[in-house]
């Protein structure tokens, strides 16, 4: 084979035998493999990017629900705020102020 042809075929040596490739072939194989890692990469990155937003998520639920636990013991303290309203105006009703 003369110097030039190499332009054209890439030289490998399988199991003692020598066959020629054509660089197509192996621009091919180079892009395979460049599309399976980036595709890889842009899972990888995507499931991190999930997984962050839903503990952020999580995060604020939590806090949600932290309010939801304290809103029912106000309603108790304001019932009894009312009751004592209640009790007050009764009192200043009876002595007339």
């Amino acid at each position: 084979m003369k110097g030039a042809d190499l332009g054209y075929a890439a030289f490998i040596i399988y199991e003692g035998t020598e066959d020629f490739v054509d660089t197509n072939v192996i621009i091919a194989i180079i892009s395979l493999f460049g599309t399976l890692a980036g595709s890889l990469g842009g899972i990888l990155i995507s499931a991190k990017l999930t997984n962050y937003r839903l503990q952020q998520l999580e995060s604020k639920v939590d806090k949600h629900n932290g309010f939801a636990e304290k809103i029912p013991l106000l309603q108790l303290r304001m019932d009894n705020f009312d009751e004592k309203l209640k009790e007050l105006k009764v009192f200043y009703d009876e002595k007339n102020l």
